[in-house]
């Protein structure tokens, strides 16, 4: 499981990244689940 961590959004609860397989995930405050496909770390992710 990738490590996630809290952010402070309206909307979002908590962000993860895997470098091995380049997908970032999101975790909603609504409790939904999102996973982005090849989110490289080029694209300015801040975690």
């Amino acid at each position: 499981m990738v490590e996630m961590f809290s952010v402070s959004s309206s909307n979002v609860a908590e962000v993860g990244y895997d470098k091995q397989s380049s997908q970032l995930y999101v975790r909603f405050n609504n409790g939904g689940d999102y996973t982005f496909m090849m989110a490289y770390r080029s694209m300015n992710l801040n975690i």
